[in-house]
């Protein structure tokens, strides 16, 4: 399945109730499996996949969505206060001008096996961005994500509290 070009911001070009998601806005659990979530864009966070539940991408892509023009987070994807499991997935090619250019995590819990992280960009965590989350990467590679502030790979917030626990990975 490929979804690509969603649009955040509706038919009208203003803000629906939701908090984001250009292309997918999940309240509930969702596992995507052979997916790509590509080009779509979010006035607020997710600009590609928007998660406040349970989601699990395998083998999926999500590349080169955005959160444009807007401050926010997450320009791949937003988990916000979910649990969330990626595997053998790229997560490339997003932007922000906030935080988080490939993932951001607020409040919530990730975990990552087989994943490559890289070609990002926003202005904090380039690659990640995490605030009072816990995060396991196990077999990722975050390479060549650009932040213009602070953290290029992985940025936790100076006032959050969560644990990163890292395995057999390259940063």
């Amino acid at each position: 399945m490929t979804i690509t070009a969603g649009n955040g911001a509706g038919t009208n070009g203003t803000y629906s109730s939701n908090e984001g998601g250009g292309a997918i806005f999940n309240e509930g659990p969702l596992t995507l499996t052979n997916c790509t979530v590509n080009q779509s864009t979010s006035l607020k966070n997710g600009g590609g996949i928007y998660n406040s539940s349970t989601l699990t991408l395998n083998s999926c892509t999500v590349s080169n969505n955005n959160t444009a023009p807007s401050n926010y987070a997450g320009g791949g994807i937003y988990n916000y206060f979910g649990f969330m499991t990626i595997e053998k997935s790229t997560i490339s090619h997003n932007s922000v001008t906030g935080s988080g250019g490939g993932i951001s995590n607020l409040e919530a819990e990730s975990e990552l096996k087989n994943v490559t992280i890289s070609n990002n960009s926003s202005s904090y965590g380039g690659g990640i961005r995490l605030y009072k989350s816990n995060l396991t990467l196990n077999n990722v590679t975050i390479h060549a994500n650009t932040a213009n502030n602070n953290a290029p790979a992985i940025d936790m917030d100076n006032y959050a509290v969560g644990t990163v626990n890292i395995g057999n990975s390259i940063i």
